[in-house]
């Protein structure tokens, strides 16, 4: 008996034909004693240390593993081409095998239930052994290219894992793990932590949520042209795995952004000796960039039945920040929130006022004439918060300013162009328009206003003649942009 030898002898020395007699063995699908070496043998190839350390046991040495595992681990590895073949053979066969074996068929959706099988209980002890192997060896390997390995691998063995809640909590922290420091390996990390969320029983899903928004949070501390787009995907992911179950999303969405509420109202209400740390809490890239996170989860479950009715205090938390900062240094922030609540507006078919916020950039004095000062380079209005009192004076910025907060009206405006109310909404902004058109020096910043009235006013007449046809009045109830044209039929005058 193999496994009597191996306990009087200690460990055996694994060989290429004892892993190719496992194989051909597990190909029939009725040995239990090759399935229960195979898992044994990547146990020990997972724990090579250990295994090192039961052999020097065995020569009276100190060591630092127990006796229950110097007996649990019966394979010695000697050959690297052997530990390889081992590897590579479980890695991408292992979960045929069981399935072989447990003699599993693929039920509703393609799933499979190895508790269904009558073999199970046999071989439950031996599953659970290897699923444990996997997510340790993972989270111990440093290799961008052997970890995506694992996970993948991992990933079609979470039916095996759905029976040892200990071991999907383990695998989700090496998934989230991945998911946040390595970059090359974050796509694959999601799905894992993703076929987590689907498969497991509830309420494992909130413990994926609450992960993937705290390692997305951990990872933000810091923005910059380098790191913006591995971001803006990190965000994206959150956002698809919080549509999975939109009750458990509705629930930690309205706490999170409750926890932002209150740091809002830490900074509003601060004393005196407080006042700086509680600003920069709001004014900092994790604070920012978790209020946007919540803006784009807005825009994608926007329905009745989803997150809308969180849109009114996500708006009125970005509204808060918006009025705090409101310096001429954080004119990026201010433009990058009110693009978020001009989406979400859109999204969600509500109206957010966002047109003083940005005829209140132009009401400034310091567009109306050209600044001597040339600037630095050209700012990322994307990756910056705040800019320096240098850059402040500059021509460069000066310029941006002018035409980030045209193009930001623009496109708020753009997403109420079919409203039957636009004639209205317009009417502040045209007249605050054409104040600036008359006081700015600078020929192209006058050239650019005078554009766009002249475009906002084409756009509400045409309007006026579409709502006058469909005897709707400004205050019309309903679809805030009901009367956009059918597929095919004739734009607005602005388009």
């Amino acid at each position: 008996d193999a496994e009597g030898e191996g306990g009087a002898r200690g460990p055996q020395t694994l060989t290429m034909n004892m892993i190719a007699g496992w194989a051909k063995a597990l190909d029939k699908g009725d040995s239990f004693r090759a399935l229960r070496d195979m898992v044994r043998a990547f146990e020990s190839a997972c724990h090579i240390d250990n295994v090192n350390d039961a052999a020097k046991q065995k020569k009276g040495e100190k060591g630092d593993i127990g006796e229950d595992d110097s007996v649990r681990l019966k394979f010695r590895i000697l050959s690297g081409q052997v530990f390889e073949r081992l590897m590579r053979l479980c890695i991408t066969r292992m979960d045929a095998f069981l399935a072989k074996y447990l003699e599993l068929k693929p039920g509703e959706g393609g799933k499979i239930n190895p508790q269904s099988s009558a073999r199970w209980k046999k071989v439950s002890p031996i599953v659970k052994a290897y699923v444990k192997s996997v997510v340790s060896f993972s989270d111990t390997l440093t290799d961008p290219v052997m970890v995506h390995m694992l996970l993948r691998h991992a990933e079609r063995v979470i039916p095996y894992v759905r029976p040892f809640p200990k071991v999907a909590r383990k695998l989700l922290k090496v998934a989230l793990r991945v998911f946040g420091a390595v970059e090359q390996n974050r796509v694959q990390a999601f799905v894992v932590v993703r076929r987590l969320a689907l498969d497991m029983p509830h309420p494992f899903i909130e413990s994926c949520y609450k992960g993937m928004y705290l390692t997305y949070v951990r990872h933000v501390k810091f923005t910059n042209p380098n790191v913006l787009h591995g971001q803006l995907f990190m965000a994206q992911c959150v956002v698809e795995l919080f549509g999975l179950d939109m009750s458990a999303a509705y629930e930690h969405s309205f706490v999170y952004i409750r926890q932002l509420a209150i740091q809002l109202r830490g900074a509003l209400t601060a004393t005196s000796q407080k006042t700086k740390e509680s600003h920069q809490a709001i004014t900092c890239w994790q604070f920012v960039n978790s209020l946007l996170l919540w803006g784009r989860m807005l825009c994608a479950y926007p329905a009745e039945n989803q997150l809308k009715s969180l849109v009114y205090p996500y708006v009125q938390v970005t509204l808060g920040v918006i009025k705090h900062v409101n310096a001429p240094k954080y004119y990026p922030l201010r433009m990058r929130l009110c693009a978020a609540l001009t989406r979400v507006g859109y999204h969600a078919k509500v109206y957010i006022p966002l047109a003083p916020f940005y005829l209140d950039i132009l009401s400034k004095k310091d567009l109306y004439k050209t600044s001597n000062k040339g600037g630095d380079q050209p700012i990322e209005w994307d990756t910056t918060i705040k800019v320096s009192k240098q850059a402040l004076s500059g021509r460069v910025y000066q310029e941006g300013a002018f035409e980030e907060t045209l193009k930001g009206l623009l496109v708020f405006l753009s997403s109420v162009c079919y409203s039957p109310s636009f004639a209205e909404i317009i009417v502040h902004v045209v007249m605050q328009l054409r104040v600036f058109a008359k006081a700015t020096t600078v020929n192209r910043f006058r050239r650019q206003a005078k554009d766009l009235i002249d475009k906002l006013e084409k756009n509400a007449a045409w309007v006026n003649r579409a709502r006058g046809a469909k005897g709707l009045s400004p205050q019309a109830e309903g679809d805030l942009n009901c009367l956009r044209p059918a597929a095919g039929g004739a734009g607005s005058g602005a388009r």
